[in-house]
Order: structure tokens, then C-alpha cells, then sequence
């Protein structure tokens, strides 16, 4: 009786230890999941919570869609719920989701890259590590998988690799947990998860960063492998039966990328038939952008996407109407102000909208470019040297605002705040102070020196 009680005690000393960590990785995903597991995370919590806000247009699709559809650009009402490396099998599902504990949306817009018409490329890696779906969807989809015995899906071992990741097992999670640091994975995540909500679900290539391209990409066929084309019908059906307007879009590409005739063909003849068993649908493929508005040979950057939602938004006004700027749209247009590194961009950005742009010009040779017809210039302000010229997103008559020089220094008062100091520009540079009116603050103060023709930040 004695050796069995400690047989029985050493195996409980044995499992404990795993069953901790076990423990610990279920309740606790934020402490250790890094790159786009966080993403996953907040798409599976958002689209299983009921919500107070009526969505009226939902986006789905994979990291192109996610990049390029921006909901603080397009409506508050607008939802970006596209993942990377997500195909239309694993869409089908988070729309299912999404209809079980929301109100349908008025439109679904659908966009996905070639590749995810013919193999999934991060099932295992996001899907099934971060529990995207609940226990009898991820069986389900793993069964399908069978049924449609898609390589890219089914490992070696995928029956057993399913159960170490639904049971949290240390052989799949542990290297995450090593490598995530006390507290600080936490933190990172918890910001990522914030700024995530405030773009609406947008997190794929948020940046300036510009695309280099070296050489032509040429596409010379296009085709729907099995399950994902039984999927994507599938997720278009789920839609219109649930009185949702599709949208199909092919997104824009950059302009080093060529489509060759048996692609158009190959495409064309998909398309024709998809709308013949959808007549309802719509089909849009956008032209080539500059590759400038890229991040990398795919995914659009926050000007590409700029470029793009408000493009689409004059083509799909309805879609998009009646909606007060929110808040929400506020938080994420000033994430996008404070990163920016573009002059032109910052007067796109405040354009329409209830910005003043505080412009002091030390070189004399500063003019405004870029897309500014909306944006409403006062006089200069000649009590400042050099002077200071203000730029309103709105029409206003007094945004409350007073600057003034005093013993070599520069002063922005707001009304009913303290005075703060401004840098004045030296002869080389150009400054630009962007006042936020929806929170009466300054949001940040810019420097720009010309560079040949260009106006470059400085940091």
C-alpha cells in the first residue's frame, strides 16, 4: 500500500507541474502570445461578444483586406475583421460567429488574395494556437479538412497536434511562454489589443513605410482549389441568406505587377460563374496603385489604404453615409496624425475634419501640395517671426486659438488652458503644430526640412 501511495505521489509531482503551465497558457494568452496571435485573440473576442452598435458593414478576408480597409477613413459603423493568412474557410466561420451575437450588417465586403483561394498558410500557427474557434468549430473544421484532404492543413500528425493545442499542452506553447519576459509580453499585448480597437480591427501593415520593388511580378493563372471554393460560395450564401449586400473586391496591386491574358480569362470565367449562382453580388476589381502606397508587394500602407477607403467610400457612398465622426474615429485618425511622416499627408488627414493646423514657415518657400481643397486658410499671423498661417480641416470663424512671440520665445495658448511653449523654425525648416478641437488639445508639433524637392521630418 505504501509503494503505491507513492507511486500515485510521484505521479501527481510528475503531472502537476504540466497541469500549471497547462492552466496558466488557457487563462492567460495575452503573458505569451506574440507576433499576430494578439490580433486573433481580440477578432474571436469581439466577434463573440454582444455589442451595444449596430455595425452596418462588415470586412472580411485576409492580411490584404485587413490592410487596406480602414474603418476610421471609411464609417464608424465599419469593422475591419479580415486576419492574416485567413482563407474563406476559416471566414465562413467567424461570420457564423459574428451573425450569433449581432445584428446583421447591411453590407459584407469580401476580399481575399490568390494564394487563400488554393491553401491555408497559418492554420496550425494562429488559428489553432490562439483558439480562434470554439472546441466543436475547430473539430468541425478539422473534419472538413479531412474530407477535402487538404494538404496544407493536414500534418503528419493532426489528429494529435489538435488536442496538444486544444489542451494547451507545453510542447506547442512552451518556447512562447520562455521567451515572453514577466509582465512585459503582457503589457506589449494589452497595447496592441488598444490600438487594434481604435482602428477598428486594422493592424496589418499600419505604417509609412514604402515598398522598393526590383523586379515585375507577373500572374499567369487564377483558380479556386476545392475547399476554399466550396467555402467562399459558402461564406457568400451565409450572407444573402442572412439579407447582407456582397461586395467581392480584388484590391488594388502595385503598379510593378502585371496580369497576363489566361489570368484575366482563368478570373473573368470564375467570377461569371460565382454570379450566376449570386446574381445579387457585386464584383470590383481596382486598378493598380503606385507602389509607393505599399508596404511590401501585397499589403497597402496607411497611405495606400487612405487612398484606397476613400475611394471606395466616393464609389459605395450608401454604404458608408450617415454617421457622425465618432470618437472612436478620432482616436484612430490621431494615431495616424501623430505617426505620420509626410507633410501632405498630415492636410489629408485633418481635411473635412475639426483640426487646425498651426503652419510656421522659417525658409519662406512653403506651399501647400497635396489633397488640401477642403482645408480653410486664415491670414497670417504677423505678430510671430517668422509669421504663422492656420489651416482648418472645418470652416472655422475662431477655433480659440492665440499665438504670439515673447522674449524670444513662441507661445500657443488654447481657450481656457494654460499658455505652452511652440518651437520657432529656423530658416531651413518648416513646423506645423496640429490642434485636436474634439479634445480641445494639442495633439503634436511637426518639423519638415526641404530636401531637394521633397520636405523631409525630422525627428
Amino acid at each position: 500500500m505504501k509503494d503505491f501511495i507513492k507511486l500515485v505521489c510521484k505521479g501527481i509531482c510528475v503531472i502537476l507541474p504540466v497541469l500549471i503551465v497547462c492552466i496558466y497558457t488557457w487563462k492567460n494568452p495575452l503573458a505569451y502570445m506574440d507576433e499576430e496571435a494578439p490580433y486573433y485573440v481580440w477578432n474571436r473576442e469581439i466577434t463573440n461578444k454582444v455589442s451595444e452598435k449596430h455595425y452596418k458593414t462588415v470586412i472580411l478576408g485576409d492580411s490584404t483586406a485587413n490592410a487596406a480597409y480602414m474603418p476610421e477613413q471609411l464609417s464608424d459603423t465599419t469593422i475591419n475583421l479580415a486576419l492574416g493568412g485567413a482563407t474563406p474557410f476559416t471566414n465562413y466561420y467567424i461570420m457564423r460567429e459574428w451573425l450569433a451575437h449581432h445584428e446583421a450588417p447591411d453590407t459584407c465586403y469580401i476580399s481575399f488574395y490568390d494564394n487563400h483561394f488554393i491553401q491555408e498558410d497559418s492554420f496550425w500557427t494562429r488559428v489553432m494556437y490562439t483558439h480562434r474557434f470554439s472546441f466543436k468549430d475547430s473539430f468541425k473544421i478539422l473534419l472538413e479538412a479531412v474530407r477535402f484532404d487538404e494538404p496544407t492543413i493536414l500534418t503528419q500528425n493532426y489528429w494529435a497536434d489538435f488536442l496538444s493545442y486544444r489542451l494547451c499542452l507545453p510542447n506547442k506553447y512552451i518556447t512562447a511562454l520562455l521567451h515572453a519576459g514577466f509582465h512585459e509580453r503582457k503589457d506589449t499585448n494589452e497595447e496592441t489589443l488598444r490600438l487594434n480597437t481604435i482602428h477598428g480591427g486594422r493592424y496589418i501593415a499600419r505604417t509609412n513605410y514604402e515598398y522598393e520593388p526590383t523586379d515585375t511580378i507577373t500572374y499567369e493563372q487564377f483558380r479556386a482549389k476545392g475547399l476554399f471554393d466550396e467555402y467562399y460560395k459558402k461564406l457568400i450564401r451565409l450572407c444573402i441568406d442572412s439579407g447582407i449586400t456582397v461586395r467581392l473586391i480584388k484590391l488594388p496591386d502595385p503598379d510593378n505587377t502585371v496580369f497576363i491574358d489566361p489570368y484575366h480569362d482563368e478570373f473573368y470565367a470564375y467570377y461569371k460563374n460565382i454570379k450566376k449562382e449570386f446574381p445579387t453580388v457585386t464584383l470590383d476589381w481596382f486598378p493598380v496603385y503606385a507602389h509607393e502606397y505599399f508596404a511590401d508587394a501585397w499589403h497597402l500602407n496607411n497611405h495606400g489604404a487612405l487612398a484606397f477607403s476613400t475611394e471606395l467610400k466616393k464609389k459605395y457612398p450608401d454604404d458608408f453615409d450617415g454617421d457622425e465622426f465618432s470618437m472612436d474615429q478620432v482616436n484612430g485618425i490621431n494615431d495616424m496624425i501623430v505617426n505620420e511622416n509626410k507633410i501632405e499627408y498630415l492636410f489629408q488627414w485633418t481635411s473635412g475634419r475639426d483640426y487646425t493646423l498651426i503652419v510656421s514657415d522659417g525658409t519662406g518657400k512653403f506651399k501647400l501640395e497635396g489633397d488640401c481643397d477642403t482645408l480653410f486658410q486664415s491670414e497670417q499671423e504677423t505678430a510671430c517671426d517668422p509669421p504663422v498661417t492656420y489651416l482648418y480641416g472645418k470652416n472655422r470663424k475662431d477655433a480659440g486659438i492665440n499665438v504670439w512671440d515673447e522674449q524670444g520665445s513662441r507661445m500657443l495658448q488654447l481657450e481656457n488652458q494654460e499658455a505652452q511653449s511652440l518651437d520657432i523654425p529656423g530658416d531651413d525648416m518648416v513646423t506645423i503644430t496640429v490642434i485636436d478641437h474634439y479634445n480641445h488639445t494639442v495633439l503634436c508639433t511637426k518639423s519638415f526640412r526641404q530636401i531637394e524637392a521633397a520636405w523631409a521630418l525630422q525627428e
